[in-house]
């Protein structure tokens, strides 16, 4: 879509260009030949122009060139980085090209080179101003007129709705198709704990905010001791993203859960829940299972209990942490 931008660009000014130069060779300053000497519809002509449209900020040339500059520059960076639809990124260039032809008449001329005049677009103009003539333009007033009125039609067609619709429903399906809205698997440690150790790391930061306490050793812990931590790992993805992780060790007929993190994106939609629930269900058999939170983390401690987990006690590891103990003895029927 850049190689169409920038050729619509390329061309448009040297169509411009062109005529202009061959205007100024072969057809006398301030002539008009009248309609009748060429088709209906057109007329050539050869005039100058030191402003605008229909001359307004004449002898305003350095301005008009420096501003005309600018703005093409402007839209085209603009263009080229965020492409548009097909209509609209036609429309630009040829206001682009529009701008810089009549930029580079001003630093060769010191004016802008007028050529065409058209007979229809008289007669029109004479239906708001009787008795006038519609201006002498060039091909690059075409280009930033043509343009303008391209982008208006394009604000009055849907296709920029419906192909963001369409990218949308594509986009979904694609994830529907590659990964199911969610799922639990086993991580393997060593070669996903880079992504592991990211996630732990945000998990933990909201912890250590909301318990006051910065010395979180899972917080600090490098890639290499989260590898040799000889701990198992459950895995929660969401459309293929690690979303959160629960890690434990099975010691003779004890279930020891380490750790328990989900990502701040995920927060609030279930994602611990449906771990422990998870790592319960593979180990129905244990008598008993235990688990060691931050006393000030209400929403992990609320958890475990509505999982089945009473509270044993509390012990100080630091100055301003204290860390609660938990135990879930193996119920009658466990619920999943």
């Amino acid at each position: 879509m850049q190689a169409l931008i920038i050729g619509i660009v390329i061309l448009w000014i040297g169509l411009d260009q062109a005529l202009k130069l061959w205007t100024v060779a072969n057809v006398p300053l301030n002539t008009v030949y009248p309609y009748q000497e060429f088709p209906s519809f057109m007329s050539l002509a050869h005039v100058i122009n030191k402003g605008a449209a229909w001359s307004l900020f004449s002898g305003a040339t350095p301005v008009l060139i420096v501003i005309r500059i600018i703005v093409g520059a402007g839209i085209l960076v603009w263009l080229l980085r965020k492409p548009k639809s097909l209509l609209e990124n036609v429309a630009f260039a040829l206001i682009v090209a529009g701008a810089w032809g009549n930029a580079i008449d001003g630093l060769r001329y010191g004016h802008v080179v007028d050529m065409l005049q058209s007979h229809w677009l008289t007669a029109i103009y004479r239906i708001i101003q009787p008795g006038s003539t519609f201006p002498i333009f060039n091909i690059a007033d075409t280009g930033v007129v043509g343009g303008v009125l391209l982008l208006v039609l394009a604000s009055f067609l849907p296709t920029k709705k419906l192909e963001s619709n369409q990218q949308t429903l594509n986009t979904k399906q694609t994830l529907e198709i590659t990964a199911p809205p969610f799922e639990i698997q086993v991580l393997t440690i060593e070669t996903q704990a880079e992504s592991l150790l990211e996630l732990q790391r945000a998990s933990y930061q909201v912890e250590a905010n909301l318990i006051g306490f910065a010395g979180i050793p899972a917080l600090h812990e490098t890639l290499e001791e989260l590898q040799h931590c000889q701990e198992s790992f459950y895995g929660f993805y969401t459309y293929g993203e690690l979303a959160g992780a629960v890690s434990y060790k099975l010691i003779d007929n004890t279930l020891d859960i380490h750790r328990l993190v989900v990502h701040p994106n995920h927060f609030r939609q279930g994602i611990a829940k449906r771990l422990l629930e998870h790592l319960l269900a593979q180990h129905p058999d244990v008598e008993k299972t235990i688990v060691q939170t931050g006393s000030r983390n209400i929403p992990a401690l609320q958890l475990y209990q509505r999982l089945g987990f009473t509270i044993l006690g509390e012990i100080t590891v630091a100055e301003n942490l204290h860390i609660t103990q938990l135990e879930r003895r193996k119920p009658d029927i466990l619920e999943v």
